[in-house]
């Protein structure tokens, strides 16, 4: 594609979005306290929406303007449409005495003695320039990151310009959080305290501050109101509030699979029986290791847990070992907890146990399992007398584990599977964390000893659930 047609289709997206950004030659009460002459290496972080990317726009209109020799800065972007939109901004500044030019590889903004340069972040041209204006690197590939995160740190003058959310090891996390680098000047908005306090929302979006004049604070502050009640809803929606809204993906309260309020709304003393086919998530202890098996039936919305251990060392013992106190004698004395003669678990008994204990008219319609102990988990299911069908999960960061954890994540607030309390169960999700890889959420431990079996068998259960709703979905076959 031309590029004098990326030009035209990213100024008529940006005329469509102008509504939501500050108009040009306005700045707001943090831009001017900022200043427009930023120090030699600063790196600006803010929630997106706060006119950053307008300030640094401004900043570098004002020294084409200033200019008494020949300067060149080069912004960098995602791709190079994203810089053109970019020097867009600028050129609504300076014009009309300024020119825009573009070329197959680069879009440039020529005013006086100085010249903008727009390049993508892939590009292998030379950063001959005065000065480069990064601009979002959280967007940027992370091999291309590396590379010119590099290049850029040669240059005389640099800013960086873009909000912290993304990957922990991509390079921009690090030149963000890196506070050991005397020479580099952050500036960073990001929200620490309670999500849903406007004085949170204030601390990551400087335009919310108070006195700050225009519609532009009001716009922020009604759509950054309408997400947070999303949030309030959804363990997935409130990790996107933090990320988004409040520049800070890293926050500890949105790694959950569910808050403590949503697992007290899916608790009841009267759960609705087992209805039509279910859906069982086993995860297979190794050695030692608690067994746990979780079905759930869509149709009642019931969802019923089971566990076992071998009494040997005996219950009291093994919590001790394992750091969670009583709880393994606690749960077997309220009859959640299953206990075999000897150390081990055999994995064949222990889910014919739990097929007999599913009533006829609740049949299972899927197993699940760990696919990494496909061979063992296989013989146990056959050992078990079931012959139907097995689903082979992933339980780390791959697709169909990442599938499975989101379910997870999405049913407990909007479906609210209904079960009895169970100390097995809350104990497992209090020890389990949601870490996320190249954006793939996986369930891992808070603690080498915790664990999160049943958490895992869980995870399984709702993905193969979510599935079975979409494979009986209708599918749409046109107007006849």
């Amino acid at each position: 594609m031309q590029v004098e047609t990326v030009l035209a289709r990213q100024r008529r997206a940006a005329e469509r979005l102008a509504s939501l950004a500050p108009p040009p030659d306005a700045l707001l009460a943090w831009q001017r306290a900022l200043g427009l002459r930023p120090p030699r290496r600063l790196v600006l972080s803010a929630a997106p929406g706060n006119g950053a990317r307008q300030w640094a726009a401004s900043v570098a209109a004002r020294a084409l303007h200033r200019a008494r020799r020949r300067i060149r800065i080069v912004a960098v972007a995602s791709a190079l449409a994203d810089a053109a939109t970019w020097i867009d901004r600028a050129y609504a500044l300076l014009a009309p005495d300024a020119e825009l030019r573009s070329a197959h590889f680069a879009c440039s903004l020529q005013h006086g003695r100085g010249e903008i340069v727009g390049l993508g972040c892939r590009s292998t041209r030379e950063l001959d320039a005065d000065a480069v204006i990064a601009l979002h690197p959280h967007t940027w590939p992370a091999n291309s990151a590396t590379r010119m995160l590099a290049a850029i740190a040669s240059a005389p003058g640099q800013l960086y310009v873009g909000p912290r959310a993304g990957a922990p090891e991509h390079p921009w996390t690090h030149l963000v959080d890196d506070a050991e680098d005397p020479t580099i000047r952050r500036t960073v908005y990001a929200g620490d305290g309670d999500p849903f306090d406007p004085e949170t929302w204030r601390q990551a979006n400087p335009a919310l501050e108070p006195g700050e004049s225009g519609d532009h604070g009001q716009r922020l502050l009604a759509a950054i109101a309408a997400e947070a009640d999303r949030a309030r809803r959804s363990p997935l929606a409130l990790d996107a509030f933090w990320a988004g809204r409040l520049n800070a993906p890293d926050h500890a309260t949105a790694d959950r699979l569910c808050t403590v309020a949503d697992l007290d709304a899916c608790e009841t003393d009267d759960p609705p029986p087992p209805l039509g086919p279910g859906y069982l998530g086993v995860d297979l202890g190794s050695t030692e290791s608690l067994s746990a098996a979780v079905c759930y039936w869509p149709a009642s919305r019931r969802l019923q847990v089971w566990a076992a251990i071998g009494d040997q060392p005996k219950p009291a013992e093994r919590g001790a070992r394992d750091g969670v106190g009583a709880l393994y004698a606690r749960a077997v004395e309220h009859g959640e907890l299953w206990t075999w003669p000897g150390p081990v678990v055999p994995p064949g008994e222990f889910i014919a146990r739990v097929l007999q204990a599913i009533p006829a008219e609740a049949a299972v319609a899927a197993i699940g399992a760990d696919r990494y102990r496909r061979g063992e988990a296989e013989a146990a299911v056959r050992t078990a007398g079931y012959a139907g069908d097995v689903a082979w999960r992933g339980v780390g960061a791959g697709e169909d584990g990442a599938h499975d954890v989101r379910a997870a994540q999405e049913s407990l607030v909007e479906h609210r599977p209904a079960f009895r309390r169970t100390l097995i169960l809350r104990a497992a999700l209090a020890s389990a964390r949601v870490e996320r890889v190249a954006g793939n959420p996986r369930i891992v431990k808070t603690d080498r000893r915790a664990r999160i079996d049943v958490a895992q068998a869980l995870a399984i259960a709702l993905g193969l659930a979510r599935i079975a709703d979409r494979m009986s979905a209708p599918a749409y076959h046109g107007a006849v």
